[in-house]
């Protein structure tokens, strides 16, 4: 049977030994693949939400393995966002809403575990959360980003005083101005 490691996305210790080795790209590039082949509906599934929960399954699988890589939980999330829309737009509210609070859930697991640290899941998950209209929310994501110690809070507050203005108004982006004094 030869070398079966190609075939299976289990983490090996020397594929990990660095982060962006050759290994772990080929790993990558295998996962990318899968999922896509799950997207492209091979099996026919005339079912939505079937399919897009084989998707996430899909994707659930490579973040347990490749979950340091941020464009995943992002592309995982938008993939969810874009089916949301999607059972929306054909009459099935409840579906949408479930799968709109699926992505939420999905931002909410990446900012606190392996993305604690990355301000562009924060943004991409504040953003989210804002389109819905969860502004208490967005303040709540800006907030737990600021409160890292070893991260510089500057864009953060940035962020989120232009949040504040959109959403609220202009007295509302001079509080978190105050804040970041």
């Amino acid at each position: 049977c030869g070398d079966h490691r190609d075939l299976h996305s289990v983490p090996t210790r020397r594929s990990f030994d660095v982060v962006g080795s050759a290994d772990e790209r080929k790993q990558l590039d295998s996962w990318r693949k899968y999922i896509e082949w799950e997207k492209s509906n091979s099996l026919r599934i005339e079912d939505k939400l079937t399919l897009t929960k084989r998707v996430i399954f899909a994707y659930k699988q490579c973040l347990l393995v490749m979950g340091h890589h941020p464009e995943l939980w992002y592309e995982a999330a938008q993939y969810l966002v874009r089916m949301s829309r999607e059972m929306v737009d054909s009459g099935d509210m409840n579906g949408g809403k479930n799968l709109g609070d699926q992505a939420s859930e999905l931002y909410r697991r990446a900012t606190n575990i392996l993305m604690k640290q990355n301000p562009l899941i924060h943004f991409a998950y504040a953003n989210f959360e804002e389109g819905r209209g969860k502004f208490e929310k967005v303040h709540q994501i800006y907030t737990k980003l600021t409160d890292i110690p070893s991260m510089d809070p500057t864009l953060t507050f940035i962020q989120n005083m232009r949040f504040a203005r959109r959403a609220e108004g202009i007295k509302a982006a001079r509080q978190v101005f105050r804040l970041a004094g």
